[in-house]
């Protein structure tokens, strides 16, 4: 029953865009494409996946490996005494961090419906009334990035409180991927509170130090910008499909002004775009011409007008005294 649903899903799919049709490849049809197209090849080679570590059960498909966990035992031998004050404070931290999101969130439910604050992001998918877009390659990197660091968080604190690692692992949830480390759980269910409030506050707490790297370096990094580089209106990343801007603007426009008023930086920017609404007839000032959008209703806001632009800031060169 799985593998017809799945072959009736692509004949729908090469119907669907050998039509002829004028179809914009938008992200989400590679995500079902590659759904379809995984497990066609995994339920019928099932029992030989077996054979690698692999488990699959439609929706899961789950690779299990005891490789790595030399590696985590290392890392975690190096200092085990800083790894538990480490998380002690994390727990502390993660508890912090848990109310101040449920906080927020609970905050936020009033006016969710009609003026949406979170968006969900989807490597190389245009999400509608977002002004996020994250390209699909830096997105897996990142993801990869995070998952390795919050899996072996977890694997290193485990072994800090004399807990044994069962196994690594990956997993993919339908197109979701994910990974996982497996402790002892005869061991971590016997183990004191203490530990075992560290062992899951590991994870988060990681990927909570590792944001704030991050930050730390790209504000580093960007320190030097304000005395070479000056923003001189806003440049077009992206636009957005079947959006007004769509077949009018163009990626790496410069936008100098919109309805006469000067865009100079992305707070006058930001500023300027938020003042128009739906069905607005908006003349858009570039480096390469003069163009008139008529502005659509913004998905998370329908007061709002919609241009369909991924913007960021452009900067000039001021000093070029490094040459």
């Amino acid at each position: 029953d799985i593998k017809r649903v799945i072959w009736l899903m692509l004949g729908c799919l090469i119907h669907y865009f050998g039509r002829g049709s004028v179809i914009l490849m938008n992200g989400i049809y590679y995500y079902l494409i590659a759904f379809v197209i995984i497990w066609i090849l995994a339920l019928p080679l099932k029992n030989k996946l077996s054979n690698y570590g692999f488990e699959v059960d439609f929706p899961i498909i789950m690779w299990r490996t005891s490789r790595l966990r030399g590696l985590i035992s290392r890392i975690s031998n190096i200092s085990p005494r800083f790894w538990k004050w480490y998380m002690n404070i994390g727990i502390i931290v993660s508890f912090i961090v848990m109310i101040f999101i449920t906080w927020t969130i609970i905050s936020a439910l009033p006016s969710i419906f009609e003026t949406p604050t979170v968006s969900i992001v989807i490597p190389g998918f245009d999400m509608p009334g977002s002004s996020i877009y994250v390209p699909f390659s830096y997105g897996i990197i990142g993801l990869a990035t995070v998952l390795i660091v919050h899996e072996f968080s977890h694997g290193i604190q485990s072994i800090c409180e004399k807990i044994p690692i069962k196994s690594i692992g990956l997993l993919l949830f339908a197109i979701i991927p994910g990974a996982f480390v497996e402790p002892d759980e005869d061991e971590l269910k016997n183990a004191k509170k203490m530990s075992k409030l560290r062992i899951y506050a590991a994870g988060s707490v990681a990927n909570i130090t590792l944001a704030i790297i991050a930050i730390l370096l790209v504000s580093a990094i960007s320190s030097g910008i304000p005395h070479y580089f000056a923003e001189d209106g806003i440049v077009i990343d992206r636009i957005v499909s079947d959006s007004p801007s769509d077949g009018i603007l163009k990626e790496g426009m410069i936008i100098e002004s919109i309805d006469n008023q000067m865009v100079n930086d992305s707070t006058s920017y930001v500023t300027i775009i938020s003042s128009f609404h739906p069905g607005d007839n908006v003349s858009v000032q570039t480096d390469q011409g003069t163009y008139s959008v008529v502005l659509s209703e913004n998905p998370n806001n329908s007061s709002r007008g919609f241009f369909g632009i991924q913007a960021n800031k452009n900067f000039v060169l001021i000093d070029n005294s490094l040459g």
